[in-house]
C-alpha cells in the first residue's frame, strides 16, 4: 500500500499535464524542468531506493549451512560424515514491525527531500519567468519613453529654427535617447539568451505560450499567518524524528534473544574397522535454537546514537524554524514598504494626469505648449517605472513567501499528500 502510494504520488509530481484551451500550461514547463534536474532526479532515485529497503524486511529469512567432520563421531552403525541443516530464526516479539515502520519512515523523508528538491525548481524558476516578465515590461516601457524624447527633440528642432531655442536642450535628449537605447538593448539581449537557454533544458513545444503564466500575489494576511508545518523540509524533520524513535526501540528488540526451528540432516558413513560393509542410516533430526546476544555494549549503543540522533533533529527543527522566521520578518518588511510605495505612487499618479488633463485643456484654448505637455508623460512613464517595479518586487515576495511554506509546486500542480 505505501509503495503504491507514493508512486502515484510520484507520477503527481512529474507527469501531471494541465492543458489550457489554446496553449500549453506553464505547468508543462515547470514539470519538464522538474523532471531534467539533476539534482530532483537524484532525490528520486534515494527515494526508490528507500522503499526497496522496506522489502527486504520480512519474516521468511532461512539459513541453508553445510559442514564437514574433519574428526567424524562414531555412532553405532557408522561416523558422522556431514551435517546440513535448514534454519529459520525469529527475532523478540514486534521486532519485524517495527523495522519495517522505521524503513517505512525513512522512505517518507526520502520523499519528502524529493518534494522539496521539486519546490526549489519551481520557486527558482519561478522567479525566472517573473524576471523575464518585468524585462519584457520595461522594454514597452523604454519603447514609449523614446517616442516621447523623439517629440521633444522635433519640438526643441523646431524652437531652434524659429530662433526660440538653443541647441543645448537637443544634445540633452540625444543623451537621454541614447541612454534608453543602450538600456534597450542590454534587456533586448537578456530577454534573447533567456530563450535562447530554455530549449537546452525542456522540449520547444513547452514554450509556445507565456500568456498562461500569472505573477504571483500574496495577501497581508498570508504573510500574518505562514503554515510552515506544510513545508517539505517540516515535514522530513518529523519523518525522520518518528525513524529515529523506531530505531531506538529497534535496538533495543536487538539485543533480546532470538530463537529458532529448522530441521538437521546428518550424513553418516560406514565404519573403517567393519570387516563387512554396513548399510547405516543417515539421520533427519528437528531442531530448536536460541540465541542470546552476550556483548550489550554493541545495542546499548545503538539505542544511545538513535537518542542522540533525536535530540539532534530537536535542534535542527528550532535552527530551521528561527531560520524561516527570520526571512518572514525581512519580507513581511519588504512587502509593507512596497505596497505603501505603490499607493504613494499611485496617488503621484492620479495627479500627474489631473494635470496632464489640464495641460491638455490648456494647449487646445491656446494656453500652455506642447512641451509642457511631453514633460507630464515623462514624469507619468517615470511613475510607471517605479509602479511596476514595486509590483515585481511584491510578485517575488509572494514566491518566496511560497517557497518558504512549500506551496511553490502545489499551487501550479495541486499535489496533496495523502
Amino acid at each position: 500500500m505505501l509503495k503504491a502510494m507514493k508512486k502515484t504520488m510520484l507520477l503527481l509530481a512529474l507527469s501531471l499535464w494541465v492543458w489550457s484551451a489554446q496553449a500549453q500550461s506553464i505547468t508543462d514547463f515547470y514539470t519538464q524542468i522538474a523532471e531534467k534536474n539533476p539534482q530532483v532526479r537524484a532525490a528520486y532515485q534515494g527515494y526508490l531506493g528507500k522503499l526497496k529497503t522496506i522489502d527486504q524486511v520480512g519474516p521468511i529469512d532461512p539459513e541453508l549451512t553445510a559442514g564437514y567432520f574433519i574428526t567424524p563421531m562414531m555412532m553405532p552403525d557408522g561416523e558422522q560424515r556431514a551435517m546440513l541443516s535448514l534454519m529459520q530464526m525469529f527475532p523478540w516479539f514486534g521486532t519485524l514491525k517495527t523495522e519495517r515502520d522505521m524503513r517505512a519512515k525513512e522512505a517518507d523523508v526520502a520523499y519528502l527531500l524529493f518534494l522539496h528538491e521539486v519546490n526549489r525548481v519551481f520557486y527558482e524558476m519561478r522567479n525566472m519567468l517573473i524576471e523575464q516578465k518585468e524585462r519584457e515590461r520595461q522594454i514597452s516601457l523604454y519603447q514609449d519613453l523614446l517616442t516621447i524624447l523623439q517629440d521633444e527633440e522635433q519640438l526643441a528642432r523646431a524652437a531652434v529654427a524659429s530662433g526660440e531655442g538653443g541647441l543645448e536642450r537637443i544634445i540633452d535628449l540625444q543623451d537621454e535617447a541614447d541612454d534608453l537605447r543602450t538600456r534597450l538593448s542590454i534587456l533586448e539581449n537578456n530577454t534573447e539568451r533567456f530563450q535562447q537557454t530554455l530549449p537546452l533544458w525542456v522540449e520547444a513545444e513547452a514554450l509556445t505560450s507565456w500568456d498562461d503564466f500569472a505573477l504571483p500575489s500574496l495577501a497581508w494576511e498570508e504573510l500574518l499567518r505562514p503554515d510552515f508545518a506544510q513545508n517539505p523540509l517540516w515535514l522530513a524533520l518529523d519523518s525522520r524524528q518518528e525513524a529515529l524513535a523506531q530505531q531506538e526501540v529497534l535496538a533495543d528488540k536487538m539485543g533480546k534473544p532470538m530463537f529458532g526451528l529448522g530441521m538437521a540432516y546428518t550424513l553418516v558413513g560406514p565404519l573403517q574397522q567393519m570387516m563387512e560393509p554396513s548399510n547405516p542410516r543417515n539421520l533427519v533430526q528437528p531442531m530448536l535454537n536460541l540465541s542470546l546476544p552476550l556483548y550489550r555494549k554493541k545495542y546499548n549503543a545503538g539505542t544511545a546514537m538513535a537518542q542522540i540522533g533525536q535530540q539532534q533533529v530537536l535542534e535542527e527543527r528550532k535552527e530551521q524554524m528561527n531560520g524561516w522566521q527570520m526571512r518572514l520578518r525581512a519580507l513581511q518588511s519588504d512587502f509593507k514598504s512596497s505596497t505603501e510605495r505603490e499607493q504613494w505612487i499611485d496617488r503621484q499618479l492620479a495627479r500627474n494626469q489631473d494635470r496632464l488633463a489640464l495641460a491638455q485643456a490648456d494647449q487646445k484654448a491656446g494656453g500652455e505648449g506642447l512641451d509642457r505637455i511631453l514633460m507630464l508623460k515623462r514624469q507619468e512613464k517615470n511613475l510607471h517605472f517605479q509602479q511596476e517595479e514595486e509590483k515585481f518586487k511584491q510578485a517575488y515576495i509572494a514566491n518566496e513567501f511560497q517557497f518558504l511554506v512549500g506551496q511553490a509546486f502545489r499551487s501550479a500542480v495541486n499535489i496533496e499528500k495523502e
